[in-house]
């Protein structure tokens, strides 16, 4: 995330977030899981990064958290099938 401030990236952040809801809703999984695993890139992560993820509201967090769950890879992806 190349913006200046934390504000911006907290909302680009947010957009990405926006876009896994969307991506979700039309069950794109595989771009979902680029926008899950993105996210959750160490460079982007929220141990890295957490005055711009404290930007970003809680319920688009809660959403992420969701995602997330439903991408885990364990036992070949079950969450999602």
């Amino acid at each position: 995330l190349a913006q200046e401030t934390e504000e911006l990236r907290s909302a680009l952040i947010s957009q990405f977030i926006m876009v896994g809801k969307y991506l979700r809703s039309y069950n794109n999984f595989h771009t979902l899981m680029a926008v899950v695993a993105g996210l959750n890139h160490y460079s982007v992560s929220q141990t890295r990064m957490p005055k711009s993820w404290n930007g970003v509201d809680n319920s688009l967090v809660e959403s992420f958290h969701e995602l997330e769950i439903l991408m885990k890879p364990d036992s070949s992806f079950k969450s999602y099938r």
